[in-house]
């Protein structure tokens, strides 16, 4: 009931989901049977409930939930019999289906079939579409921020984990948001004749060579000019758009490269193990050997031989982990090609420039952001640290601002508790992606 009133908030959403999954997991209910029943409620106004409970029962039986896929597509899928409604409408299911696909994938313990990647990337493209969309036609309420973040750690997740695909754009999401991102501003700031009429996603092209930017160099330096050519009016709500989506392709970008690096060691000490299991093999097929060397000898020679490989491999350890320091460091911020170092006058712009620090939604997309820039980067961090501080502890001039923006936050925040439009999202995109930006920013520096 407090659920089809609207009068639950979001820790009672997610205490419900985290029951039965918990029950599901212990067998109290079998998930084998509600999952079809709740399939067929994806076609009602009980959707978003739908989809909320199918993301509990697959985690405790993905197999199930996988092979509803193709039916799922059929109701929330382009052209899909519940695939219409409003905006927020739209970005909320998005948001809920990225977030029920990722718990699929990292909760399988069989690799999905082929079939199941196919369904799961073109929800991810989809996903993708709707949020470029509302963007493309400023249509951006609260829900717009967790759908773009859904969707974007969704394309990264899937990169990460779909062993045996060849398509360019699931294996390189950084460059196809990238892509978006520049898209994105430059049609914002019109800095290009005819860039803001033209697609910001013109299909999966992920071309390249692998480091190099997607972003053309006529692009990337239209997006912040030395001397702008004219003065536009710039909508407020896109901006924060673009500014919260940078942030968190930098942290995206951060995560992925760790994760790259990792599987890259994984993949050179399993190949060394079966190097040396393949040479010990040989060993104990060959012959006695010479005369006079004994079987102690022998030992010595393959102990030997291991210790000067497991010496190498250190070596070849060190030089990758000091390769991907290097691009997390100073290519993803500090790149001559990199579009995320040319965003950073904008971040500043929305927490530095008294007109835009007016709007809670800049300050507050502002803030996440810069939190994020300094988790990539320990010199960014270093560089700009004091401005955090002048942000969360304002002295002097800038505290009557500071002062004023709250009191004006407040005054929003009772105006949507009075018609529950909009605060539940805000609390869990914007302020929940600020607490968790500043954590680890502070575990990792």
């Amino acid at each position: 009931e407090g659920c089809a009133r609207g009068s639950w908030t979001y820790t009672h959403l997610a205490s419900v989901q985290e029951l039965i999954q918990q029950a599901a997991e212990k067998e109290l209910i079998n998930p084998a049977e509600f999952i079809p029943e709740l399939v067929a409620a994806l076609h009602g106004s009980m959707c978003p409930v739908a989809l909320r409970a199918l993301t509990a029962f697959g985690a405790a039986n993905g197999a199930e939930l996988a092979a509803q896929l193709p039916e799922m597509y059929k109701v929330l899928g382009p052209g899909g019999t519940n695939a219409g409604g409003t905006a927020a409408v739209q970005l909320e299911r998005e948001r809920l289906i990225c977030q029920l696909l990722q718990r699929l994938i990292s909760s399988t313990r069989k690799p999905l079939s082929s079939d199941a990647w196919d369904q799961i990337w073109a929800f991810s493209q989809h996903a993708t579409h709707v949020v470029v969309s509302a963007f493309a036609h400023c249509q951006v309420p609260p829900e717009w921020y967790g759908a773009a973040q859904a969707a974007m750690d969704l394309s990264f997740d899937m990169a990460m984990a779909a062993n045996g695909r060849s398509e360019a754009a699931l294996l390189s999401p950084d460059k196809v948001w990238e892509q978006i991102l520049n898209r994105m501003i430059c049609g914002l700031l019109r800095q290009r004749e005819g860039t803001a009429a033209a697609p910001i996603m013109d299909g999966a092209r992920a071309e390249g060579s692998e480091g190099e930017s997607m972003v053309p160099p006529s692009e990337a330096e239209a997006i912040m000019p030395a001397e702008p050519a004219e003065a536009c009016k710039v909508s407020l709500p896109q901006l924060g758009c673009a500014v919260f989506l940078s942030g968190h392709l930098a942290l995206r970008m951060l995560v992925f490269l760790e994760g790259l690096q990792s599987a890259l060691k994984k993949k050179r000490l399993a190949d060394e193990d079966a190097r040396v299991a393949e040479q010990r093999e040989k060993n104990s097929k060959k012959k006695t050997g010479k005369k006079g060397k004994g079987k102690g000898d022998k030992e010595e020679e393959e102990d030997d031989a291991a210790q000067a490989s497991s010496m190498g491999m250190a070596g070849q350890e060190e030089r990758e982990a000091d390769a991907f320091a290097e691009i997390a460091e100073h290519a993803l911020l500090y790149g001559a090609k990199s579009l995320l170092d040319r965003v950073k006058p904008l971040i500043f712009s929305c927490l530095l420039d008294p007109e835009l620090r007016k709007d809670p939604i800049l300050r507050r997309t502002g803030a996440i952001s810069l939190c994020k820039f300094m988790t990539v980067s320990k010199r960014f961090c270093e560089e700009n640290l004091q401005i955090l501080f002048s942000i969360l502890f304002p002295k002097g001039r800038d505290a009557p601002l500071s002062a004023m923006a709250d009191a004006q936050d407040m005054a929003q925040d009772l105006a949507a508790n009075a018609n529950r439009s909009g605060t539940l999202f805000e609390d869990l995109t914007l302020r929940q992606s600020l607490l968790v930006a500043v954590g680890d920013l502070l575990f990792r520096h």
